[in-house]
């Protein structure tokens, strides 16, 4: 399986002193179900910190949430090659990146690293504006047609039992371009000052299993 990132285990001293549910997700073949309960477990009663295990747990989560199989293993079933060649197309165009440039690593500081945007969107009554959701769960706003692009979520707290696996939807008031909502795995946040401050809105972090908002809608 071709993946964007590379997933790179830490040393085995490091490994060796981590928590038991990041021991489980180092293993040879590890189980989703159990490392997940175990996360959750570790959570409600230590204060959460985005540290290189949390990064790779989210890393690892985003690349196979969707090849678990019943028992809790990762089980990656390749499409027929015939079935991809006979799909395949090749797509030309000019392209150039816009951004967002200066990201920022699990925990908050500037990184080289490339951030992958999760979700994006355009306010329907005003084009200027647009927020976008990225892998490292900070949020980006525009108010140039998406030209350039800043962060408005640096002081955005992301504490508590739960895991942050990204922004995996936003969306713009459609009337009120400073009303915006994002979902973050177990959590819901909300602006209603174009982003300079956020709430939480919903927090499902006290259950172990998931909860996974991929789109909001508002209400006509």
């Amino acid at each position: 399986m071709s993946n964007g990132q590379t997933l790179t285990q830490p040393s085995p001293a490091e490994i060796e002193n981590a928590p038991r549910w990041a021991q489980l997700l180092y293993a040879e073949n590890p189980n989703y179900f159990q490392v997940e309960k175990e996360y959750q477990a570790y959570y409600r009663t230590h204060v959460f910190k985005k540290d290189n295990h949390v990064r790779y747990y989210r890393f690892w989560k985003k690349l196979f949430i969707n090849h678990i199989d019943e028992q809790g293993f990762i089980n990656v079933k390749q499409p027929p090659s015939d079935r991809v060649s006979s799909t395949a197309q090749t797509c030309y165009g000019n392209w150039s990146i816009v951004g967002p440039i200066q990201v920022y690593d699990a925990n908050g500081d500037p990184s080289r690293s490339q951030a992958n945007v999760y979700c994006i969107d355009q306010s329907k009554s005003d084009s200027t504006i647009l927020f976008c959701g990225t892998e490292s769960g900070e949020i980006y706003k525009s108010i140039d047609h998406g030209d350039t692009w800043f962060n408005v979520s640096l002081n955005l707290e992301y504490s508590g039992s739960y895991s942050n696996i990204g922004v995996r939807t936003i969306a713009i008031h459609p009337t009120n371009p400073d009303i915006i909502y994002f979902s973050s795995n177990q959590l819901i946040g909300k602006s209603v000052n174009g982003g300079l401050t956020w709430d939480y809105v919903y927090n499902h972090g006290n259950s172990w299993w998931n909860f996974n908002a991929e789109k909001i809608v508002f209400h006509p």
